[in-house]
């Protein structure tokens, strides 16, 4: 919502050892299940990126750097906070974050990125390790499961609490 409308993104990194069909999974946010539809192929793999966006020829115009796993969704960040949640197929909570607008990233250029020590601000790197990820190191996931990381394109913060047993970890939010 905002000047940001169309250029808003979640970053995804699958932190487990297998590769996981990203499009059987939800973006959940305002209350809505939100279908994830692959703009290429589908397949995240271990330790690999993707990024979820709400008008993949905005983010490609605005990325053209880019060349990383695409997926597209229908949803509008809240610049006032919200919670987002990754779900899986069977719609079981993968990870979550509750992000607050006062802790940063308000419509300076910068993304918020999941960290040790929570949600910092930096600048954005979609598709690629981030000063946050390099020194994230979260729990190995539960045998048999994939995880994955999230970027987000809004200006707001959030702390996340993982949520599933799949390793899963939403990563980073910003907007512009």
């Amino acid at each position: 919502e905002g000047t940001d409308t169309g250029r808003e993104w979640i970053e995804i990194q699958n932190v487990g050892d297998s590769s996981t069909d990203l499009s059987t999974w939800k973006l959940f946010e305002a209350n809505i299940n939100h279908k994830i539809t692959a703009v290429g192929d589908a397949m995240l793999p271990a330790q690999g990126f993707a990024v979820i966006v709400d008008n993949p020829d905005k983010f490609m115009a605005d990325n053209p750097q880019f060349s990383g796993l695409l997926f597209d969704s229908a949803f509008s960040l809240s610049n006032d906070g919200e919670a987002l949640v990754i779900r899986n197929e069977a719609l079981v909570d993968i990870d979550a974050v509750l992000y607050l607008p006062a802790i940063g990233a308000a419509g300076d250029e910068t993304t918020l990125q999941k960290a040790v020590s929570g949600w910092i601000a930096a600048m954005p790197t979609p598709g690629s390790v981030t000063i946050a990820t390099e020194s994230f190191h979260p729990a190995p996931p539960v045998e048999g499961s994939s995880s994955a990381s999230t970027t987000t394109s809004e200006n707001s913060d959030g702390d996340g609490t993982p949520q599933g047993g799949s390793g899963t970890i939403l990563s980073d939010y910003s907007s512009h």
